[in-house]
């Protein structure tokens, strides 16, 4: 008889049963950015629900990394891909486990571990009828699920406990790796059109709508931008700058 086990409870016969996920990047400790991304046609992101499945990861370095993470996120999701939130750190690693490990404990992991001590299981605040799409945990572990609300709460105290974007000195960096820039070529611009909306200042060089989209995003969401970009002028809800 031919059984598809893919979804099934059964273990067959295995002998290690992790307690917990690896440890991630811990050590990656330089400047970077944390990242809460959405993908819109997740199921629970979908529903009627304020409930969304979110992945808070890293991205070490700035606006030009953090867009190849963003764009590497595209071949595992369908659907468009939101950025919730950026923030920039000093030390990315940590700012991240110091989140997971909140949201786990504080039972909101798309994972079905429990805390060795306590016995707390990490999904034990996830509404019941999300579970079943978790069960095999066959997805990553990086997800979390519960409302946009709470995870503004979850930034808010990773801001109070380890500083907002202001905190990260890049305006007048010359090393740091705005999109675009090269030896011989500035760091992309954005000036206002004749209709009040954003359009890039000079030779887009190629650049897609989609590129373009994203460096705007991270302007505005965490506050930082080269100098002469006017995305400065754009006070986001969502912005992790302090400076007004």
């Amino acid at each position: 008889m031919i059984t598809d086990y893919q979804f099934k409870d059964w273990d067959f016969g295995a002998k290690f049963i992790p307690v917990k996920p690896t440890v991630g990047n811990v050590g990656k400790n330089g400047r970077g950015v944390i990242y809460f991304l959405i993908s819109v046609l997740d199921a629970i992101t979908a529903d009627d629900s304020a409930y969304v499945a979110c992945k808070i990861g890293l991205a070490n370095g700035g606006e030009r990394k953090m867009c190849s993470v963003f764009e590497g996120h595209a071949t595992s999701n369908c659907g468009d891909l939101k950025l919730q939130h950026l923030l920039m750190v000093k030390k990315v690693g940590v700012v991240e486990a110091w989140l997971h490990d909140r949201l786990r404990e504080d039972g909101y992991s798309s994972l079905s571990f429990s805390n060795p001590v306590t016995g707390l299981a990490w999904n034990r605040n996830v509404p019941k009828e999300y579970h079943h799409f978790c069960k095999m945990m066959t997805g990553g572990t990086e997800w979390f699920i519960c409302t946009e609300k709470m995870l503004k709460k979850y930034l808010d105290a990773a801001i109070k406990r380890y500083g907002d974007s202001s905190s990260i000195p890049v305006q007048e960096d010359d090393d740091y790796n705005w999109i675009r820039k090269t030896d011989t070529r500035p760091s992309l611009i954005f000036k206002w059109n004749k209709d009040g909306k954003p359009v890039v200042d000079g030779n887009s060089y190629e650049l897609t709508p989609q590129t373009l989209r994203f460096a705007w995003t991270y302007r505005v969401l965490t506050g930082h931008a080269p100098t002469g970009c006017i995305s400065h002028e754009v006070m986001h809800p969502r912005r992790t700058h302090s400076r007004k």
